[in-house]
């Protein structure tokens, strides 16, 4: 199973924004690892207006977190990350 956590400013992305980024990772992952499509998870996680920094300033930081497990070749990795 790969877990992809996506945390955003809320507003940032659209309900279609979504569907679109986890639909591109389902194809992206079972493309290049060769799994079924139920092994790829997406959350979609918000945190409220002015409540992210960079250096000191107000920012809408967004992040994408993936969980690769272990046993996959690094060749193999480093096309999933530049895929995605």
């Amino acid at each position: 199973m790969l877990l992809y956590t996506v945390m955003t400013q809320d507003g940032l992305l659209s309900a279609e924004q979504r569907d679109f980024i986890a639909a591109e990772r389902v194809r992206i992952h079972t493309t290049i690892n060769g799994v079924p499509a139920n092994f790829v998870h997406s959350i979609f996680l918000t945190y409220p207006r002015g409540h992210a920094y960079v250096v000191a300033n107000r920012s809408p930081v967004a992040s994408i977190l993936g969980i690769i497990r272990a046993g996959r070749a690094p060749e193999q990795k480093t096309r999933l990350v530049r895929a995605l």
